[in-house]
């Protein structure tokens, strides 16, 4: 978890792709200078031209950078709930090798 990007950071990412791509870099070229995958790059470029269309009413520009939703059934474990279990686990092996250890 300590890897993870924050929703703040891929969204700056995102911006900074769109911006590039609206300079006309290609994909190769937007990947290298911001350190990605060409394919993110090619992503949020193709993302960004099929939702030119709408007017900004509809859709914001944040709207537009956020992560599109994920297949499948939503989590039933939050990412606090993650640390509090990770959290308890330390703390029950640190008990256990004091007791035992």
């Amino acid at each position: 978890m300590s890897r993870r990007h924050r929703s703040e950071q891929q969204q700056a990412l995102r911006a900074r792709i769109v911006l590039a791509a609206a300079q006309d870099y290609t994909n190769a070229q937007i990947a290298r200078q911001l350190a990605t995958h060409v394919d993110t790059a090619r992503l949020w470029r193709d993302r960004w031209v099929s939702l030119q269309g709408m007017d900004e009413d509809t859709l914001s520009v944040a709207e537009r950078l956020r992560d599109a939703p994920r297949p499948g059934t939503p989590p039933r474990i939050t990412a606090e709930q993650c640390c509090q279990i990770a959290a308890l686990r330390a703390l029950a092996l640190f008990f256990w090798k004091s007791l035992f250890g």
